[in-house]
Formats: C-alpha cells, structure tokens, sequence
C-alpha cells in the first residue's frame, strides 16, 4: 500500500524543484535581456559621440570661415591702410576665433565625458552577475528539507502498524472503535467525563 506522506512529500519536493528551476530560467533571462539591452544603449551613444565631434568639428570650421570673411571684410573697407584701429579690429576677431573654438572644444569634451560615463553605467548594469543557479540551488535545499520532514513525519504516523513505543500507530484493522496504543489522553472520548474533569 502506497504511504500518503510520502506521495504528498515527493510532490511538494518536486514541485519546489520545479519552482526553482523556472525562477532560475527566468533570472537567466533577465540577465541576458539586461546586457542586450545595455548593449543597444552603449551603441547609441556611441553613435551619439561620434555626431557630436563631428558636429564640433563643422561647429568650429564654421567659426574660422566667419574670421576669414570677417578679417577679408575689414581689410577690403580699409584698403591696406596701416592704422591701429584696423590691427585692432584683427586682434579682437582673432581673440574672439580663439575663444569660440576652445569654448565648442570645451563643450565637446564634457559632451564626451557625460557619454563615457553612461557607457560605464549601463556596462555596469548589464554586467550583472547571473545568478540563476541560486535559484535552483536553493530549490534543492527546500526540497531537501521537505523529504526529510515528510520521511519523518511518515515514520511517526504510519499506517499499518509498527512504529516505537513513543508514537502512536493506528491500526489499519477494521473495527467499531479505532484502538490507539499511546498514552493516556484526557480529551479522548474513550475516557468518561468524571475521569476528564478530575
């Protein structure tokens, strides 16, 4: 005759190691999905740095177009004439070139730095360690202790005879009152009321 405990304890054992198991896929999958996805972002801003040089770099060709027109400009209206407000007006426009391209290369490499720094952050994310196994191995202890407690508490209340002197076994013979052979309990009907209440 099959032990009911038992049946009932491989299932619950099972079922934790299954539970384990699919909690382990599901970690696993997640991992993976992190560092795919902090892989795309590394990409964009990858993408990202390299528009903004370039940008920088049409930026500040721009700036020094704008000085040579300019500086072309104030000498065709001065005509070679040698006069100090003339070398003025060059070395305030060439004070200004210098300023606006070290200000747009400024601004680029902050602009770099910010998109190194996300890199590292979602490199970091992504990098996670996976740790699925956790989840399985921790089922297999769960289910451990589940067959320990269901091996003992089938030892404790068999069916069927045998069993120690201390735990009480329940016959499996058919009769009008179930025998018990354990020790005296008070809350037992077999017992008369004076008997219970002394």
């Amino acid at each position: 005759m099959c032990n009911p405990i038992l049946i009932a304890t491989a299932i619950s054992a099972g079922a934790s190691v299954q539970q384990g198991r699919i909690q382990s896929r599901i970690a696993s999958e997640n991992a993976r999905r992190a560092k795919a996805e902090a892989d795309l972002q590394n990409a964009q801003i990858e993408e990202d740095r390299k528009i903004a040089k370039i940008n920088a770099k049409i930026e500040e060709d721009d700036r020094k177009r704008a000085y040579r027109r300019n500086v072309a400009t104030i000498k065709a209206l001065n005509r070679g004439r040698d006069s100090t407000s003339f070398m003025s007006l060059l070395d305030q426009e060439e004070n200004a070139l210098g300023l606006d391209i070290e200000n747009i290369r400024l601004g680029t490499r902050v602009n770099d730095s910010r998109l190194a720094t996300q890199i590292s952050i979602n490199t970091t994310r992504g990098n996670v360690p996976d740790q699925s196994g956790l989840y399985t191995a921790g089922a297999i202890i769960g289910a451990s202790g589940t067959i320990a407690s269901g091996l003992s508490a089938s030892r404790m209340f068999r069916v069927g005879g045998g069993g120690s002197s201390s735990s009480p076994v329940v016959t499996s013979s058919v009769s009008s009152t179930p025998r018990v052979t354990s020790s005296y309990n008070p809350k037992s009907t077999a017992y008369s009321y004076a008997t219970r209440v002394k």
